[in-house]
Parts: structure tokens; C-alpha cells; sequence
């Protein structure tokens, strides 16, 4: 799926050895630390093929068969710069035993972003590709007609939004993720830099709030007073330290002060990048 002169396109290691020279240790300390979180949060690696059989009273037996998916196509846009965004894409497909997994950066007109190419270093990524958005287009539509058929594989797209749109279109529910710059709050006495260094794209507006003073019902009516107008959901909240159970149910996720720089997509762990499939024989003798 990837264009004839594939090789030429690959990431080169001066460009790895550039990106670590450039972040620093503080900054791949915080990554190392996502990816340590994400990997305790989901369980470790899943096993590799697992099967559920049941024999029905009237003589059938069924088996439920799931198996990470043969490939993982991960695009990457060329302004897209959350490294914690991007681990908590990649290290799902990771864990569920995915056979082949191709990252595709876009190029623009800089290098990819330091911290997004040491989280693939960290994460151990070898197949890293730079490729044009040409290139980007012509790559997904070989995948679609390559490894998605039958559900066996799956694209995820990061880093895409209206200043920077899919060079494609594409809808398929269960095969297909994309991600859109996070949406979310901060309450007062919250370290909004960390933050905005880890979720550099996201739109952040800050709400005005007493954490002394807080209840479930008032922080509700705060946060309706305060929404900001063309903002219906929330994807992320983050909030002083000891009191993310007053914003639960508020947002996709919720970051007490302190753990700014994690991320969870909660729609895309393991079990997203499962090929799964349902037999329903007899139960032989």
C-alpha cells in the first residue's frame, strides 16, 4: 500500500537522532511516563488469538474467535504535535497483537514534531514513513482496498481538521478512527502550560471556579453559565488535584492537575483493533 519509491520515503535516522537531541529528558521523561500509564491502564498485551465456545441445548455450538487485526495504517497530519495523543492511538494496536502496524507522517513545510517522533522511537516504531499529502491520499485509498476488507485491518487519522483537512474521505464504522482537536475547560489554579504543551492543538477556554467552594450541582451551573458558544461537548476537563469527582459524566475525560500530560482516547483501546468472527455449527460427537 505504500508507493513504489517507499524506501526513499522513510524516516531517517538523522532526523530520529535530531528529534532526541532536540526534546530533552524532562520532555521524554513525561512520555515515558503515558506510555507506562496507558500500558497499566489497558492491561498489557492481549493474548494473541482467544476463542469462546458455548453448546446451546438444541445442539448447536457457537464460537466467538478474536485476533488482533493483520494491519494498522496510522496517518499523521503535518501539524500535529501531541505526543500523548498520539501514544494512546498507537500503543492500543500494539497491545491487541496487531501483525503490521505503518505510520505515515505527512510532510510540511518543517520537520514533524520533535515530540511526536521521539514517542515513536519510544514506542519502538521502526516503520515510520514521510510522505507527501499526495502520497497520503494515494497510501489510504490502497489500504481501503487492501487490508479493510473483511474488517481485517484499520486506519487511524490524527492531526486532520479544517485548517488541515483529509486529503480523502472516508466512513466506515469499526475499522476507522479520526481525531479532532480536543474541545475542553480548565478550571482555575490549574497549570494550563503543561497542559497546552502536551494538547498543543486543543481549545482550551478557562472556567472561572472556587475549588474551596465546589459541589457537583454548582460546578454544573457554572460550567453552563460559562460554555462558551458553539462548544455542545466536551472532550476534556482538567481540573485541581482531588477533585475530578465532582466533573465526572462533564466530559470524555477528565486530568486533575498533574496528569496534563496523559491522555486516554476512550473509544480506541485494545479491543478496537480485534478482528473478530462469530461460528455457529453443530456440536460434534
Amino acid at each position: 500500500m505504500l508507493p513504489e519509491d517507499f524506501e526513499a520515503c522513510l524516516l531517517t535516522d538523522e532526523l530520529r537522532a535530531k528529534a532526541y537531541e532536540s526534546l530533552g529528558d524532562a520532555r521524554r521523561a513525561l512520555i515515558k511516563d503515558q506510555i507506562a500509564f496507558l500500558y497499566e491502564y489497558w492491561g498489557g498485551a492481549q493474548p494473541l488469538r482467544s476463542v469462546l465456545r458455548k453448546d446451546l441445548p438444541g445442539g448447536a455450538r457457537v464460537e466467538w474467535a478474536s485476533q488482533g487485526v493483520e494491519d494498522v495504517l496510522l496517518l499523521v497530519g503535518a501539524s500535529f504535535a501531541s505526543a500523548p495523543e498520539l501514544v494512546a492511538a498507537l500503543l492500543p494496536a500494539r497491545l491487541a497483537g496487531a501483525r503490521q502496524v505503518l505510520v505515515c507522517l505527512v510532510s510540511g513545510p518543517t520537520d514533524p514534531d520533535y515530540a511526536v517522533l521521539s514517542a515513536l522511537d519510544l514506542l519502538g516504531q521502526d516503520e515510520v514513513y514521510l510522505l507527501t499529502r499526495a502520497q497520503a491520499a494515494d497510501v489510504f485509498t490502497e489500504a481501503r482496498r487492501q487490508m479493510l476488507f473483511g474488517g481485517l485491518g484499520r486506519v487511524l487519522v490524527l492531526g486532520f481538521n479544517n485548517a488541515e483537512p483529509l486529503p480523502f474521505n472516508y466512513n466506515r464504522r469499526g475499522t476507522f478512527f479520526a481525531s479532532q482537536p480536543l474541545a475542553g475547560l480548565c478550571v482555575a489554579e490549574v497549570d494550563r502550560r503543561r497542559f497546552e504543551q502536551a494538547h498543543p492543538h486543543a481549545c482550551i477556554h478557562d472556567l472561572p471556579c472556587d475549588p474551596l467552594q465546589l459541589s457537583t450541582a454548582n460546578i454544573q451551573e457554572n460550567i453552563r453559565m460559562n460554555m462558551p458558544e458553539g462548544l455542545p461537548f466536551l472532550d476534556v476537563i482538567v481540573c485541581p488535584r482531588g477533585q475530578s469527582a465532582h466533573y465526572t459524566g462533564l466530559a470524555s475525560l477528565v486530568l486533575e492537575a498533574g496528569q496534563e500530560h496523559l491522555w486516554v482516547w476512550p473509544e480506541l483501546g485494545p479491543e478496537f483493533f480485534l478482528s473478530s468472527c462469530l461460528a455457529i455449527g453443530a456440536v460434534r460427537e
